[in-house]
Order: structure tokens, then sequence, then C-alpha cells
């Protein structure tokens, strides 16, 4: 079993990953803000030092569908609409480490 092979298991990975948009490890993300920030076309304005709770939302949440892991409807959807892994400078460093143990434990789970 190879690197290239485990990552050529696109169909798997989408199931891990609509695994974790479905029962994600958890239900949200807090964030500080670090420079005062408008919100652009409103008038919110948040403040630096504000703590914010990023709610994990999905629509269908009970659904498991893995093929909206696809690469043509991940291009379609908001960038941030999949956050199990956060985003930004503060990103999960091991989820690629992650994906690919995840990757080669069900590859050994179904062969």
């Amino acid at each position: 079993m190879t690197y290239e092979a485990i990552y050529d298991m696109k169909y798997v990975e989408n199931c891990i990953y609509e695994s974790l948009r479905k029962y994600p490890p958890i239900s949200n993300i807090l964030r500080c803000v670090t420079n005062s920030y408008k919100v652009p076309e409103t008038d919110i304005v948040l403040a630096k030092g504000c703590r914010l709770i990023v709610p994990v939302y999905y629509r269908d949440p009970e659904t498991y569908y893995p093929d909206q892991f696809d690469t043509d409807q991940v291009l379609e959807r908001h960038q941030m609409a999949f956050i199990s892994f956060g985003d930004g400078p503060r990103n999960c460093i091991e989820l690629r480490f992650g994906m690919m143990q995840a990757l080669i434990g069900m590859a050994h789970f179904i062969f």
C-alpha cells in the first residue's frame, strides 16, 4: 500500500469527511477577534478581543451523502461550509496525517 494509492481512494475519503460532517468532534468553534472587523454589507462591527462561537451547521444534516464531497460539489459551495478541521492560520496541523491514518485504517478494515 503506497501513499499515492491511499490518496486515490477518493470515495473512502468522502465517507470520512461526511462522517465528520454528520458527527463532528466538536459542535462549534471558538475564536477571538484579533483586529476590529466590519462584517461586509451590514452595520455589524466585531470589536477586537470579542469572542465568537462559530456553529457547525449544514443543510439536511440527517442525510448521509458522501458524494457532496466530490471535487465539483466542493467547488460549488462556500469554502467555509465544511470546517471540521478549522480553517485559516489556526486550522488543524495534523489534518493530512490524521486523514492518512483514517484512510489506512479504512483500507485495512475493508480489504
